[in-house]
Formats: structure tokens, sequence, C-alpha cells
């Protein structure tokens, strides 16, 4: 009979059914492997970043109808290699313009774009709205929907403000950068005016570049071939375990 326990007789005592136990005790640990494996990621590190460069300026952060100087803002990064990255958070250094006046009674929008011919194109996931009250500081956000990064693809954080002359994204006149093997912040901002399009940001009068300060934390999602090999590890084990029994 194809039973966990064998039938008995109205005295006989309870036995198990060896065989069934080994093949049970196979199947849990394979389960429990991969149920482990379900959540497996390497800690989250940073992969690229610019925030340790020295501050230079700010460009001013507005709305989608207000001038070059006062629009959407926005910088892109490139992605390394490998199977794809679960974006974590962002860093950014944004702040309350030193010259606003009275209380900013908005806030500024964040949210990661795809790229489109190196432009902002879809939104991908958007991220808390901050609202700075000092002329800089850094500000961590997580992505409000996961979102996994494919490798070696461009991305866009974009900044946008309901109110005019008060908020700021902080940049640096160092296009120095840390992170991982590949991964790369673009050397200039955007903005977004006029409407629909995307203006670079440059410095007077040599054009210099001016990358916002911000950074990306990530982690390294693993490869199918990683956990199928440690599934098949596990299993080999408990195979091994049954010929010893």
């Amino acid at each position: 009979m194809n039973t966990l326990f064998k039938t008995l007789s109205p005295t006989q005592p309870l036995e198990p059914n060896t065989n069934h136990l080994r093949t049970f005790s196979m199947i849990v640990p394979a389960f429990t492997l991969l149920v482990s494996l379900a959540g497996v990621r390497a800690e989250a590190a940073s992969v690229v970043s610019n925030l340790n460069n020295p501050l230079g300026d700010a460009w001013t952060i507005g709305s989608q109808d207000a001038d070059l100087t006062d629009s959407p803002v926005a910088n892109r990064f490139t992605t390394g290699s490998g199977p794809g990255w679960q974006l974590d958070s962002v860093v950014l250094n944004l702040g309350r313009f030193s010259g606003a006046t009275g209380s900013a009674t908005g806030n500024i929008d964040v949210y990661l774009a795809s790229d489109n011919n190196v432009a902002p194109g879809a939104v991908l996931t958007l991220f808390p709205s901050v609202a700075p009250t000092t002329p800089t500081g850094t500000f961590t956000l997580t992505p409000q929907t996961p979102i996994v990064l494919a490798p070696n693809t461009s991305y866009w954080l974009v900044t946008s403000a309901n109110v005019d002359d008060a908020y700021i994204w902080n940049f640096t006149e160092d296009v120095s950068q840390t992170g991982l093997p590949g991964w790369t912040i673009f050397d200039t901002a955007f903005a977004g005016y006029p409407a629909g399009s995307w203006t670079p940001l440059i410095l007077p009068p040599n054009a210099s570049p001016a990358p916002t300060l911000f950074q990306v934390n990530a982690t390294a999602v693993p490869e199918p071939g990683t956990i199928l090999g440690l599934l098949a590890v596990g299993s080999l084990g408990a195979l091994s375990r049954k010929r010893k029994g």
C-alpha cells in the first residue's frame, strides 16, 4: 500500500515506512534550498556614485511649463554587465534654493525613466517626493515599485517640482565617479525645456559639464545557472545520504 505508514493490526505497534521516509528526507532539504534561493541576492551596495565629488553649484528644478533655468532636471546612468540588478535605492543631493522667498508649499517629485535616444523615455517607477529645507542634503529614496535593471542599459533619474524657484539639484564640475566596472554617470544633466524636449545643461563660457550629484544602490540578481547548480548540489547531497542509509 502506498502510504507513509504501514497498515496496522489492532495489536501491531506503529512502524514507519522507511522507504517513504527516506524519500521525504530527500525532498525536504531540496525544497528548503529552493525556497531560500528564491530570495537569494548579494548584499545591496553602491554600484555608481559621484556624491563625494566637490560641490559646484545647482540646477533649479521646476515644472514643465517654466523656462530653461526652472524646469525638470534629469541625468542618466548606465548599468554594467551581469544577469540584472535589483534597484534598491538612489541617493540624490537636493536642496532648497538659497534665494527662494517665503516657504515652499510643493515637493520634488522623482522618477526613473527608460532611455529614449539620449533623453528620458517612459516612466518605470516612482520614488517618494521630498521637500528639502536647506541648500544641500542627501536623500535616500527607494522605488515604490520593485524593478530589475537590465545589464549594459541606460536609465534616467528625473526630478520635477510643482513650485518654481524653490528647489535645486546640486551638481559638481568634477566628472570622476566610483562604482563597479561598466557603471557610469553621464557628464551632463538635461533640462525638460521646451515642453516635450530635453536640453543639455552646460556651464558657460566653455560649455563645461556639470553632472548632478547622485548615487545608485543595487544588488546583482543571481544567474539562473547559479540557482540550478546549487539545487543540483543539494540533490546530490540528499542522494548520498540515502545511499549511506
